[in-house]
């Protein structure tokens, strides 16, 4: 019953918030009837001069001129207030935040640190249903006087053990940066062991273990946090302590460790500091439960280089999907950069400038340091990953989608870059590499740029194809491209297909750029469960079964992305239009849908991973109408039945 009350004068005094009133003393304090995660808008109200007598607090020894008074109804003993300034939160500087009872009893106080910094107010000693006011303070000159944004939160917080953040992922995760804060916390429970006095401003955090094992760390300085001094805790559900960690200077991660836990059980962490209020700030935790092993992580590195060279210092940022920045780095001065040791996420790139003479490579590899996916740009400085193309033979050094290079009508050329293995940024410069159309006959000659690349163009379709590097060095890598005078891809030869002698034999790619394969993107298809997609280039003379050749590009595709994803299983579905005769469309479409089955094991498909159906003419796409319409109908589909 009382809960309800309660609801309803949260109704009430919601409707009776957006009243105006000037707020410069309690007579006209501004009501808030909102109080759960509340914030205005961004600098919504401002300091004013205030009107006299007003209550004596303790934070300031000089009487306070400029303010603004709310008040609110308590529902829940807790509540904490945010006053933001600065850019467009607010012009105010210097403030204070003032609680007072309905008789103007001091509850609490909190002031300023720097002029332009946010301050918090956190208590917990509301008496339930009862006025409460809060006021906002500039210091005593009429120069800091201006806009502030106001936030108000009266639900149980981290800053206690009850409502103590859970964590859910523990696979070596990270919080984002400074995600998470001590300033305006209050003392909540227990004391950790090396903690010298306390418990003081600590925040809580709650698991439920999933292995025996756990590793926690607090992260601070640059852009991990601005607290300093931390102390972090771990305790069992009972609040018994099983390990305690505090810094050792300014900056190094604090942790704890224990492989002590029981799994299914509830443990607690605690983040606290010694006793000085100058030392609460923001940090980032981390979380690894040590169910990932290290060859289960992935790496991400890239290298930023314009017209002038290495672009050294730039800051690069790593996103999560919820664009959240969850590590900084900076460039250093060979413009390289990396993320090490990440859990398998979907991830993104955030860099700090957009010019279009800037040259950017960002790889995403195993622990192996083989390449999985390659960075792609979103939008203006961001970045995300995609898996490697099916349609170039998984070449990613090379740009598949932008050759950049113009073949004359009937001829072919060559492009390729050539890196260190170890270090995929770091293009190798001035290398002599060879084209040569027999074992013994040079037919042309060319050396990288500063990039790695190198190209030949405008030799015969005809002419035997093959390259070597002036001196073999098995500790670079390199891809390369043959491609035709129509921006298709032919052949491709990457580092696996050098021979004892050096040559890189160049093996078959299907032209999937010829015509419009509906694989075309394949590597941006989400292939879940029951989702189906039409091979538009599957050929069969009329009332037969048998493929085509030109069916073979298509098919291929397929192929590669069978390779690709080794537990896809999929159903290959044959379909007819309504004419003819209703039996034997269906035998017609079952043998069609096996002959492509057929083609796949042929290539290599273990056939437990494929299945086939003839559907006749019960599943058009388009009426039966029109030629054209019964054109679209008569089709071969695959369909995914398990991952």
């Amino acid at each position: 019953m009382l809960r309800s009350f309660y609801f309803g004068l949260f109704v009430i005094l919601s409707s009776l918030s957006a009243a105006q009133t000037t707020g410069d003393n309690k007579a006209n304090a501004t009501l808030l009837g909102v109080l759960r995660n509340w914030c205005s808008a961004n600098a919504e109200y401002a300091t004013q001069e205030i009107t006299f007598p007003q209550p004596k607090g303790t934070c300031n020894e000089s009487d306070l001129y400029y303010g603004k008074w709310f008040r609110f109804l308590a529902t829940t003993s807790s509540i904490e207030i945010t006053v933001k300034i600065g850019a467009e939160e607010g012009t105010m500087q210097f403030p204070y935040i003032y609680l007072w009872d309905e008789n103007l009893n001091e509850l609490a106080c909190k002031q300023y640190d720097d002029a332009d910094d946010d301050l918090v107010l956190n208590f917990h000693e509301l008496k339930r249903g009862k006025w409460h006011y809060f006021t906002i303070y500039n210091h005593s000159n009429s120069k800091y006087v201006g806009m502030f944004t106001l936030c108000v939160n009266d639900e149980v917080t981290y800053d206690f053990k009850e409502g103590a953040i859970e964590l859910f992922e523990l696979n070596r995760w990270c919080s984002p940066e400074e995600a998470y804060t001590t300033e305006g916390a209050t003392p909540d429970e227990k004391q950790g062991s090396c903690l010298p006095k306390g418990p003081n401003f600590n925040r809580w955090f709650t698991f439920s273990a999933t292995t025996n094992s756990i590793k926690a760390t607090v992260k601070y300085g640059d852009s991990k946090g601005t607290a300093k001094f931390p102390y972090i805790t771990l305790w069992d559900e009972n609040l018994i302590e099983l390990t305690c960690g505090k810094y050792k200077d300014e900056s190094e991660p604090i942790r704890v460790e224990s492989s002590n836990l029981i799994k299914g059980k509830t443990y607690y962490l605690s983040v606290d500091h010694k006793y000085n209020e100058n030392y609460t700030g923001s940090f980032t935790l981390c979380i690894d439960d040590g169910s990932l092993q290290k060859q289960d992580l992935v790496i991400i590195l890239g290298r930023m280089m314009d017209k002038a060279g290495d672009v050294a210092g730039s800051e690069i940022k790593l996103l999560n999907e919820y664009d959240e920045v969850i590590q900084t780095v900076s460039t250093d001065n060979k413009g390289k950069f990396k993320f090490s040791e990440l859990p398998p996420a979907n991830y993104f790139i955030l860099i700090d400038r957009d010019d279009s003479n800037l040259a950017i490579d960002i790889f995403q590899t195993d622990a192996e340091d083989k390449i999985i996916k390659k960075a792609v740009k979103r939008e203006e400085k961001t970045f995300a990953f995609r898996n490697l193309p099916t349609n170039c033979g998984f070449v990613t050094l090379v740009d598949c989608d932008n050759f950049q290079i113009s073949i004359t009508e009937g001829k072919q050329g060559i492009i390729g870059k050539v890196v260190n293995k170890k270090d995929l940024t770091e293009g190798i410069q001035n290398m002599n590499i060879y084209l040569y159309d027999s074992p013994e006959k040079v037919v042309d000659s060319t050396v990288t740029d500063q990039f790695g690349k190198f190209k030949f163009l405008n030799f015969s379709p005809s002419q035997l194809t093959m390259v070597k590097f002036g001196k073999p060095d098995k500790s670079l890598y390199t891809e390369m491209l043959l491609v035709n005078d129509r921006g298709i891809a032919l052949k491709a030869a990457t580092s696996g297909q050098m021979d004892e002698k050096g040559f890189f034999r160049f093996m078959e790619l299907p032209a999937i750029k010829a015509q419009p394969l509906a694989l075309f993107d394949a590597e941006e298809m989400q292939f879940e469960t029951g989702s189906a997609f039409t091979l538009n280039n599957i050929y069969f003379e009329s009332g037969k079964y048998e493929l085509l050749e030109k069916s073979f590009a298509e098919l291929d595709v397929l192929f590669i992305i069978l390779l690709s994803q080794p537990s896809l299983k999929i159903e290959i579905g044959g379909h007819t239009d309504n004419t003819g005769n209703e039996n034997e469309n269906y035998t017609l479409s079952e043998n069609r849908a096996k002959a492509v089955v057929d083609y796949l094991v042929s290539k290599g498909i273990v056939k437990e991973r494929l299945t086939h159906k003839g559907y006749g003419p019960v599943r058009p796409v388009v009426p039966n109408d029109t030629e054209e319409e019964r054109k679209k109908n008569r089709r071969v589909e695959f369909r995914v039945i398990g991952k």
